[in-house]
């Protein structure tokens, strides 16, 4: 009797190989989620980022409405007897702040006037200062202030609240006095 012939490992798994794709095409090719198209996500279009994060800020419940002002000293003196007279073109502007990191357009939506917004006009003064007084002229940029609660969520691979308070003002006038 004669011994069977012994076919090379390689040979063999080749032709299971062949002998399987005749058989059983999708078990050549498995389905795949995407309807059999292969997806690599590419730098800069989409895809799984990792170390990305997104924040999003919300202005919440005003607690507080008030006037308030900023106190300044225009550096314009003398001593009495003197006059001092000036008209001057000088800037302002509305303002906001926040307790946490903020975002300008969310305060300016919450109360309603745009706080980075800032124009110049026109002032006039003029002070006398008596004899033997030292005057210095200084003024008080006023606003109407409204104080808000403010959170933010911070989101990478989880989120995170951050609770703050943020507040916006809008420039109304400005008054000059002299100080002695």
């Amino acid at each position: 009797m004669r011994r069977p012939r012994r076919l090379a490992l390689p040979l063999v798994l080749a032709l299971l190989s062949v002998l399987t794709l005749a058989i059983s095409p999708a078990a050549a090719s498995p389905a795949h989620p995407s309807g059999g198209r292969s997806i690599t996500p590419e730098s800069g279009t989409g895809g799984t980022c990792l170390s990305c994060t997104t924040t999003t800020y919300y202005a919440d419940a005003v607690y507080k409405l008030y006037d308030g002002f900023y106190d300044r000293n225009t550096g314009r003196g003398c001593i009495g007897p003197c006059t001092i007279t000036v008209t001057e073109s000088e800037s302002w502007s509305n303002t906001w702040g926040a307790s946490i990191e903020f975002k300008a357009d969310v305060v300016t939506y919450k109360v309603g006037y745009d706080v980075t917004y800032g124009s110049s006009r026109s002032f006039s003064y003029s002070f006398f200062v008596p004899a033997g007084k030292t005057g210095v002229v200084h003024y008080q940029d006023w606003y109407h202030v409204t104080d808000f609660y403010a959170h933010k969520v911070t989101c990478g691979k989880s989120c995170t609240t951050t609770y703050g308070t943020a507040w916006g003002a809008k420039w109304y006038q400005r008054i000059f006095y002299l100080s002695t």
